[in-house]
């Protein structure tokens, strides 16, 4: 909506800031979804041992709000989506480092036994004068029910991305990777973020067992909108204002990942749905979860996008990605 309102030159109310101006048409865009949340189909989890369905959720440190302005408490509602959505892999950021064992325990009253967290970039520690968690590091966690092989935290120059091996039902592995990329800093710092992501998961595929080709998925918040995600008249309007503010219009992610095979949930499902408008309060789409397929002669486990949605919620200043899979194994 925010970026509606710009093509059409809308006035912003003179007491308001630009950043209150963006969470006003967030909400605007959250109330106008919410009717689509009934579209997200039930899931009913381990029973199905084919299906398997995937969050990716930057839960702003469990605070209802955008950027810096904390409004209230948001865990329990961040709970509630996730009890609804039931996924079988949460997969979160912004969880502030004192927040991560209590995360942990939450979670595993809902199924979640299997977890790993890490500490994101330096630019996503909270300032001294932060409202809440002031001058804490946050994480990324993969919460998962069903059973990791290995876990550990990736080197992303001065962060981290969280990784997981995850058993899939006859055993044959998935590899997991939750990350939150840096912000307010030079493009190419993202690129060379990314890019240690995919050179672990190459690692991990070479040295699987005959060089077995493994599934591979990538979701989180990548902090950078990209052209093919909107119609050119929008995106004409988006490139302005990011020259305006001195930010490249692109960064080499989507790019460097596509050129690895990996592809974005919503181009990949084999349900068609819109793109949503936004992901995140300043109305840009900067949520994606890439699946890197693994068919071959020798793999034991392939996954197909069959659907990917956004859940409209105020929980946080970003949507829950939700994501469907079909899981063939052999």
């Amino acid at each position: 909506h925010v970026v509606q309102s710009l093509m059409a030159n809308e006035p912003k109310p003179a007491d308001m800031s630009f950043k209150q101006y963006m969470y006003e048409n967030f909400k605007h865009d959250v109330a106008r979804g919410r009717d689509e949340n009934r579209a997200i189909p039930h899931h009913g989890g381990l029973g199905d041992s084919a299906s398997l369905r995937v969050i990716s959720f930057n839960v702003h440190y469990f605070r209802a709000g955008y950027s810096d302005q904390d409004l209230h408490d948001s865990t329990e509602e961040v709970m509630q989506i996730v009890s609804q959505l039931n996924p079988d892999l949460c997969l979160l950021q912004e969880v502030p480092a004192t927040l991560v064992p209590a995360t942990q325990r939450r979670f595993s009253t809902l199924g979640y036994a299997h977890s790993v967290a890490a500490g994101s970039a330096d630019v996503h520690v909270l300032a001294p004068s932060s409202a809440s968690f002031a001058g804490e590091r946050l994480h990324v966690m993969v919460l998962s029910k069903l059973p990791l092989v290995q876990s550990e935290a990736v080197p992303m120059l001065d962060g981290f991305a969280a990784h997981a091996e995850v058993a899939l039902s006859n055993g044959a592995p998935l590899l997991v990777y939750s990350l939150h990329l840096s912000v307010r800093c030079v493009a190419s710092k993202r690129h060379d973020e990314v890019q240690a992501v995919i050179a672990h998961a190459r690692a991990k595929q070479a040295a699987a067992a005959g060089g077995t080709p493994l599934p591979v998925l990538i979701a989180g918040d990548f902090n950078q909108q990209n052209e093919p995600d909107y119609p050119a008249e929008e995106w004409r309007v988006i490139a302005a204002d990011m020259a305006r503010a001195q930010l490249s219009p692109t960064d080499g992610v989507m790019r460097a990942l596509r050129a690895s095979g990996y592809t974005p949930s919503f181009e990949a499902a084999a349900i068609t749905r819109p793109l949503p408008p936004t992901s995140a309060w300043n109305g840009a789409v900067v949520d994606y979860c890439y699946v890197n397929d693994a068919i071959g002669a020798h793999s034991r486990a392939s996954l197909a996008v069959e659907a990917s949605y956004v859940y409209y919620t105020l929980a946080s200043d970003h949507l829950p990605l939700v994501t469907d899979l079909r899981v063939g194994v052999w």
